[in-house]
């Protein structure tokens, strides 16, 4: 990778949460030399139609990104890890230029994820309660209901998990090879589903092999 691919780092978020790149995510990023972090902005759809698919997130995603998308890596997390691998799959549909790298964090592939309230119960959601609540349960849905055809994504693509990780354990990461990513690298770490939380040294290390700074 290039230091002017290398130069980006774009966040897609997990559901229920807003486009502002976690502390850990930006402590790894900025370890591994990239010079500009965003979070995307897609929470106003998700947040304002809880009918809307992931295909509509990302088609607004491409929206708010607009040019800052090629050439950049893409790092998903959760449900935003799936955003983030439609926004390629569209991008690659329309012969648009394409990101460098896509990573998967904490993010299982179509038809993995568990049922809606053992998701929620794993996670620590009230799956009766409101506001927040709400979301994560509507992004779990959405998650759940998402279903690509296989791709062929000629990118390279990361899928990296916690070890604790009780919602998506390592072993189902390797199910992406399954949907176009046959490139894939599937990194263990340490944490549970949200270990990017904290900015351990795995996940900085991990970042910097990424950015090709080893």
């Amino acid at each position: 990778m290039t230091r002017a691919q290398r130069r980006s780092l774009l966040y897609f978020h997990h559901a229920g949460g807003l486009p502002v790149v976690p502390r850990g995510v930006r402590a790894a990023a900025t370890a591994a030399g990239f010079e500009q972090v965003t979070g995307v902005g897609f929470e106003r759809e998700a947040a304002a139609a809880t009918w809307a698919t992931i295909e509509m997130l990302a088609a607004a995603s491409i929206v708010s990104a607009r040019d800052s998308l090629a050439g950049a890596v893409l790092y998903g997390h959760s449900m935003g890890g799936l955003v983030a691998f439609e926004v390629c799959r569209q991008l690659a549909a329309r012969r648009r230029p394409m990101p460098s790298v896509l990573v998967l964090g904490a993010t299982a592939p179509p038809g993995v994820l568990p049922p809606t309230s053992d998701t929620c119960s794993r996670l620590g959601v009230d799956v009766a309660a409101r506001g927040a609540g709400a979301r994560v349960r509507t992004g779990i849905v959405r998650a759940r209901a998402y279903a690509p055809s296989p791709a062929r994504l000629d990118i390279a693509v990361h899928a990296v998990c916690g070890l604790d990780d009780e919602i998506i354990p390592p072993d189902v990461m390797l199910k992406w090879t399954e949907f176009g990513c046959e490139s894939l690298s599937v990194h263990s770490i340490s944490g549970d589903h949200l270990f990017h939380q904290r900015a351990h040294e795995q996940f900085s290390q991990l970042f910097i092999a990424i950015a090709g700074l080893e």
